[in-house]
């Protein structure tokens, strides 16, 4: 009976004692429950997908931000999901159109919390973890836009539907 009290003794002090071993023991639990992904867009409650918005230069060719919400929010409810105005979750998608002379840029970027261990040490960052962007003129018609702006959500839902949908 001493003889186990006093291994149990030796192994707390040295489990207590030695913060690089409890580390390591966190970060070998954290890879052996972690499933490494391809597309970066695996999420616990898939259904929820938070959105933010930025339009700069649209108001040059009549192009509201109202409408770009719309169309996004609209694709995400056809594909079964609920889309949530972002105001702090460990993922987002971020909408960017941007308007600059006959020029435009549509750009969707997928954000999530990432985890990554150095060192023995486990950090973390928000990070893009997906991104498509379409480059294009618009001859002064939104719709050349709208067309791009379907065509990347499109490519997400599929991706985003893949990665999820088990």
């Amino acid at each position: 009976m001493k003889k186990v009290m006093l291994v149990l003794v030796i192994f707390l002090s040295v489990l207590f004692l030695n913060p690089q071993l409890v580390i390591a023991q966190d970060l070998q639990y954290y890879a052996s429950k972690s499933t490494y992904s391809k597309s970066g867009l695996e999420v616990s409650d898939y259904k929820k997908v938070n959105l933010s918005f930025i339009a700069e230069g649209i108001d040059k060719i009549n192009l509201k931000e109202e409408r770009i919400k719309r169309t996004c929010e609209l694709h995400l409810r056809q594909a079964g999901l609920e889309p949530i105005p972002f105001t702090s979750a460990s993922e987002v998608l971020f909408v960017r159109v941007n308007v600059v002379g006959m020029a435009f840029d549509v750009r969707l970027q997928y954000y999530r919390s990432v985890f990554f261990p150095v060192d023995n040490k486990l950090y973390s960052n928000f990070a893009n973890t997906w991104e498509r962007k379409f480059l294009g003129t618009h001859g002064l018609d939104s719709e050349l836009i709208f067309r791009a702006l379907d065509e990347l959500l499109d490519d997400f839902l599929n991706e985003y539907l893949k990665a999820n949908v088990k």
